[in-house]
């Protein structure tokens, strides 16, 4: 027999005929559309990384389509300036040849389920080139310099401070040029940076939006504060045996930790290194399972930290 019941939850359900009874629990879950949220949206060397994530409390399975231009144009397949990695929960596209073939466009994800189809805010393929994106601390602050050799319909410059690389406060906003096709130069002194002495290192990111609200991140920047000795990531690389290689450098021989993470915070792995002072070459094993998309790699000695995004394509 079917029953039909309003509301969700746990109900007892009793049978009896002429023989005997006999009686189960039963829970009713209530199916809702896909909730989805954009992990991360970011412009580097002529490539669009795209990251969204959707929630699947129900376990009734989840479909991730990208989209160029507009929601309702076909779905993106993978081929040419298109890679698509897509999970159960997370998807991500990668679109190559930005400058060339996609400046100035919107893509869009969309995330369906048997209720319905949720659609994600616009990523937009950066409508800025950005030449250099400089810091230096200079004893009293932290001068943040930058530069760009077009805009297009570019509203404003966000400034971003961490002091862990991972963790971002908005500190200022910049105003943009709209659209510019020279070099325009730009900088922003933080006074409040000795105040973060003690950290060692502050990180630094540019946000910018256009003026229909899409935006873009840059890569971050690491800046030492007071006398510290560089301590940084250097040329991350996928070997043939896919394992994580990537070189650092450091002012002495120290004992210290590697954290993986993703764009959106959460720790894929951890564990202990043995530092050597210099320039050195170090492997980190990778997951089979770990998909293509972007992550953060995090080195942690003391008060000292670096962190450094990379791609990472399977």
């Amino acid at each position: 027999a079917n029953i039909a019941v309003n509301t969700a939850g746990t109900y007892d359900v009793s049978t009896s005929n002429s023989c005997g009874s006999g009686s189960a629990s039963v829970m009713v879950t209530e199916e809702v559309t896909p909730s989805i949220s954009t992990i991360s949206c970011t412009n580097t060397n002529d490539q669009l990384v795209f990251t969204v994530s959707a929630s699947d409390n129900d376990n009734i399975g989840i479909t991730f389509t990208f989209h160029e231009g507009d929601p309702a144009n076909p779905a993106l397949t993978d081929g040419g300036d298109y890679s698509l990695a897509i999970g159960m929960t997370l998807a991500t596209l990668t679109v190559s040849n930005v400058h060339t073939n996609h400046q100035g466009v919107n893509f869009y994800a969309k995330a369906t389920n048997s209720c319905g189809t949720s659609l994600s805010v616009a990523c937009l393929a950066l409508p800025i080139e950005l030449e250099y994106f400089t810091g230096r601390y200079t004893g009293e602050a932290v001068v943040l310099d930058w530069a760009t050799a077009t805009e297009t319909d570019n509203d404003y410059f966000s400034i971003e401070r961490s002091t862990d690389g991972l963790n971002f406060k908005e500190i200022e906003r910049i105003e943009g040029a709209g659209t510019s096709y020279f070099t325009l130069k730009y900088s922003y002194t933080d006074e409040e940076a000795p105040l973060y002495k003690q950290v060692g290192t502050l990180y630094y990111r540019l946000k910018q939006t256009d003026y229909n609200g899409s935006f873009s991140y840059s890569d971050v920047l690491a800046v030492q504060l007071g006398d510290a000795q560089a301590f940084e990531i250097d040329r991350i690389t996928l070997s043939a045996s896919q394992e994580l290689q990537f070189s650092l450098q450091s002012a002495r021989a120290a004992e210290a930790q590697i954290s993986l993470y993703r764009m959106d915070g959460s720790r894929l792995l951890t564990q202990p290194i043995a530092l050597r002072k210099g320039v050195q070459s170090y492997t980190v094993a990778l997951s089979a399972e770990l998909a293509s998309g972007l992550y953060l790699l995090r080195v942690e000695s003391g008060a000292q930290t670096a962190v450094k995004k990379f791609s990472l394509s399977r």
